[in-house]
């Protein structure tokens, strides 16, 4: 059995040895005007590709989640309008030893993509109430710090610390 097998590949090689034979023993010398190519660059000819570019961040924005604005009944309203004058007569007086008072703020921050947005606590020391742009401006711990701006209409709770 093993002797037909070797007399069967035998001729196989020898058919392909006349068909083939001149170019079994050419010796490849690669292209002459081109330099080869790296294995990274052979590589990256096979790599997939994103046939639909920005897809998978579509994908994530629609499932990113957002939370609607709160409604606010008029007495939250009303206790958020009592501490801003008690912080501006606060500040006006100065009233602490240092002249800073501490704040706890919540409010909401609309999301610049979708319907929605988030609710965000920030703590920091009250600095000023700007009427003519009706937000509020607390500084962080570190005075170089620039101070964040609220608008009024999206604060939720206001706490002094």
């Amino acid at each position: 059995m093993e002797q037909k097998k070797e007399d069967v590949w035998q001729k196989e090689a020898r058919e392909a040895e006349k068909k083939y034979g001149d170019l079994l023993r050419y010796e490849y010398l690669g292209p002459k005007n081109h330099p080869h190519m790296s294995a990274e660059a052979r590589a990256a000819q096979f790599s997939p590709f994103a046939a639909l570019t920005g897809y998978e961040e579509a994908v994530k924005e629609t499932g990113r989640l957002t939370e609607e604005k709160p409604e606010l009944d008029e007495e939250r309203k009303a206790e958020i309008d009592r501490v801003l004058q008690l912080l501006v007569e606060m500040s006006r007086s100065g009233e602490t030893s240092d002249g800073k008072i501490r704040i706890r703020v919540t409010y909401f921050q609309p999301d610049q993509r979708k319907a929605g947005g988030a609710l965000v606590d920030v703590e920091g020391f009250f600095r000023r109430i700007d009427g003519y742009r009706k937000c509020l401006f607390i500084e962080g711990e570190n005075p170089a710090e620039n101070p964040s701006e609220i608008s009024l209409e999206e604060i939720t709770d206001l706490v002094i610390a």
